[in-house]
């Protein structure tokens, strides 16, 4: 028989395809493989960078064709899954499927950079604002104020412990950089 997405097994064909009719009754068995399929692939990306989150996924068309398959849908740190793609589950075709997660990465709190005066707290250049947008769990940085930049002013009581580090959720991190005025000399008058 011609059976849909299946093939005749051949190395496997029965001896007693033929003969003479007997009468005991005669049972001829016949066997078939289901035909092969397309793989289905699973993969997990950033949308904003084109990086994998994770290996392809890779399920076997194997004599598959025509039976159901299932993607996983993964949780990752830091990210969020903004589609789910409506092939997640089908059934093996003919061709390859290509499953696509798409991820995108968490908000952070920004990063909010101060360069004060030690003494009077006054603001000796402007805020800096480094932005948290799709950030969270990715590393930040922040530098002093130079002498170029900053004239007549040294930095005081050393780097802030927070000057580099992680973004993360919730409300902004407060970086503070305090300076003094370095010491000048003497004015003496004399009579």
């Amino acid at each position: 028989e011609n059976i849909t997405i299946y093939d005749l097994d051949t190395t496997n064909l029965p001896a007693n395809d033929s003969g003479v009719y007997t009468v005991t009754p005669i049972i001829i068995t016949y066997y078939y493989k289901r035909q092969n399929a397309g793989d289905v692939t699973a993969t997990y990306v950033d949308v904003d960078t084109n990086t994998a989150l994770h290996t392809p996924e890779v399920q076997s068309g194997a004599r598959k064709l025509g039976l159901p398959y299932d993607t996983d849908q993964k949780v990752f740190n830091y990210y969020e899954l903004i589609t789910v793609p409506t092939n997640k589950s089908g059934n093996f075709e003919s061709g390859n499927i290509l499953v696509e997660y798409k991820y995108r990465r968490k908000d952070a709190g920004n990063v909010r950079v101060r360069h004060l005066d030690a003494i009077t707290n006054a603001p000796l250049a402007p805020e800096e604002f480094l932005d948290g947008s799709r950030k969270l769990g990715l590393n930040y940085t922040t530098q002093a104020k130079t002498a170029a930049q900053l004239p007549n002013y040294e930095l005081f009581g050393g780097i802030p412990a927070n000057a580099n580090g992680v973004y993360t959720a919730g409300s902004d991190i407060i970086v503070t950089y305090l300076y003094q005025r370095e010491n000048a000399g003497n004015v003496i008058a004399t009579y």
